[in-house]
């Protein structure tokens, strides 16, 4: 895959990538992160076209051609207006909720199913797709908005306010990216994400890259490289010495022929 001069991150609705960013900039400053935002049905073909190299999604996604991690996972939320019926200090339960409009009930998983114990139309029941449009219709009393609690905290205004809801299941949250990229700059930012330091031992991800085996082997190519020149040089060397007259068996000849010379020289005590 080719480098791009930037990592662009793709984010579902509500999450909030600010600690990993802060780390990028500290470490690869020279390479800047472009975020956007899209539904998590949509990060799959983003992400295999290359339109972002990372996403944060929630579930349920299609996995086929994504590495994913999963993250954390987070509460769904009734948001409702301050001062409403609803507005109490507990976690709420979705029989509460029978008499009330529904604003939003975006990316929410299981919701169809919630939906029917209401008896609401899963599919027509909700005013609007967008969470801005759906805290002002909640704020002017038209309902309530039933969101991952990220997307309410991203959403947060004076006059409306949030509580849990004790029967609905948990969003899981991952960060997906292409299996087909090997990028160094991914892997970075995923092993960021993971809680890699700097230094780590493990590498980016903690395991290695194909840009990072084929390094790896290209260096060892080279320091064999290396070793067979340096053989090749000395077998010439030895080849050369010993035509000279230069060997080890011809230097110890000449020694002991010398040592035989000297000794008739000796003076008489």
């Amino acid at each position: 895959m080719e480098t791009p001069t930037h990592l662009t991150v793709a984010l579902a609705p509500g999450i909030n990538p600010r600690k990993w960013s802060r780390v990028w900039e500290e470490r690869r400053a020279e390479t800047p992160l472009e975020f956007t935002t899209l539904h998590s049905a949509e990060a799959r073909q983003l992400v295999l076209d290359d339109g972002a190299q990372v996403a944060f999604v929630r579930h349920p996604f299609e996995r086929e051609g994504l590495n994913a991690i999963d993250l954390f996972a987070e509460d769904v939320v009734a948001v409702v207006a301050v001062e409403s019926d609803l507005d109490i200090d507990e976690p709420l339960r979705l029989e509460e909720l029978d008499d009330w409009q529904l604003v939003l009930a975006a990316w929410t998983p299981d919701w169809a199913e919630a939906a029917e114990r209401l008896g609401l139309d899963s599919g027509a029941a909700a005013m609007t797709t967008d969470p801005a449009d759906a805290m002002e219709l909640v704020a002017g009393g038209a309902g309530v908005a039933i969101v991952p609690q990220s997307v309410a905290r991203q959403h947060a205004r004076k006059d409306v306010t949030y509580r849990v809801i004790s029967d609905l299941p948990r969003v899981p949250v991952s960060v997906v990216w292409a299996v087909a990229d090997d990028r160094l700059d991914t892997e970075e930012f995923v092993g960021i994400v993971r809680g890699r330091t700097a230094g780590s031992s493990r590498g980016r991800t903690g395991a290695k890259s194909a840009a990072l085996q084929r390094e790896e082997q290209q260096a060892l190519a080279e320091a064999e490289r290396r070793v067979k020149e340096q053989q090749k040089k000395r077998a010439t060397a030895k080849r050369i010495g010993t035509s000279s007259g230069t060997s080890r068996g011809a230097q110890l000849a000449a020694k002991r022929a010398k040592a035989g010379g000297s000794g008739g020289k000796r003076k008489r005590r």
